[in-house]
């Protein structure tokens, strides 16, 4: 579960999403009302939340420009209704059962990953710090379906593709970051002077992130003292611009009580991606 932040509204249903006593229908039927929940609390207006679960993807489908939420979407209804509707001789294999887990658990990095095409980073970098108090699994999981893949003409899609840099070295993967800079280096997405600009970045939030001077998120009791930490020094009108993100990491860490910072972060706070 490290690489998710459950909402206090789901906790009840954590034991059969994760348990390995529970079985894959278990799990399936628990999956289908997770994704459900999301989507009647972010991606569907409330008249939508009575319809059915088909009618639902339907109007996401139409609402929003995302082919992989959609499949993803069909996929976890799929596998849903074979949990939740008996069918003689039909067994869900334990297979099925962690992948429709995997599938909801994601569903809110979809979230946030709507938020931010609508919102790119340029348009307010206090979005960037708030965002940046999440897990970095989470921050690459998201970073990486912002970045397009192509010539980086725009100040956002170079926002994306340094903040993805970062997120990636955070997450303990600096050797992938590395990669990442070669291969755009490599195709001309970035030119020398870029790619040697992000390389010295890597290094330095490596060697700062080995020393455990940052205070870099392990889990949401972490990610709630970096948030109240971030929250604490926004301006009303930042809060106000950057009300739904607040809303949506809000619903992420409900009642989750803050971490203490340790002896070695104190003072060497470092948020941004």
């Amino acid at each position: 579960m490290s690489n998710f932040l459950i909402p206090n509204y789901a906790k009840h249903r954590i034991h059969d999403l994760f348990s390995p006593q529970t079985s894959a229908e278990t799990k399936a039927n628990a999956a289908r009302w997770y994704a459900e929940m999301v989507m009647d609390k972010f991606l569907l207006v409330p008249e939508d939340s009575k319809k059915k679960f088909a009618k639902k993807i339907k109007i996401i489908s139409e609402s929003y420009d995302n082919s992989e939420l959609v499949s993803n979407l069909k996929r976890i209804a799929n596998i849903g209704n074979k949990g939740s509707h008996h069918e003689e001789g039909r067994v869900l294999s334990a297979e099925e059962g962690h992948e429709v887990v995997q599938l909801a658990m994601s569903l809110l990095n979809f979230v946030l990953v709507e938020y931010f095409k609508s919102n790119p980073f340029r348009y307010d970098s206090c979005g960037g710090t708030i965002f940046s108090t999440l897990l970095p699994s989470i921050r690459v999981e998201v970073l990486s379906r912002l970045l397009r893949h192509e010539k980086l003409e725009f100040y956002e899609d170079y926002e994306v593709f340094h903040k993805y840099l970062l997120a990636c070295t955070k997450d303990g993967r600096p050797e992938d970051a590395y990669a990442m800079v070669d291969s755009f280096e490599e195709s001309g997405f970035v030119d020398e002077f870029q790619a040697e600009y992000e390389r010295r970045s890597i290094e330095v939030i490596d060697s700062e992130h080995r020393k455990q001077k940052l205070m870099v998120a392990k889990n949401s009791h972490d990610c709630r003292r970096n948030f109240n930490d971030v929250m604490s020094q926004l301006s009303a009108r930042h809060i106000s611009d950057n009300s739904k993100l607040i809303e949506i990491i809000e619903y992420m860490l409900e009642a989750v009580e803050p971490s203490d910072p340790s002896p070695t972060q104190e003072g060497g706070v470092m948020y941004l991606v």
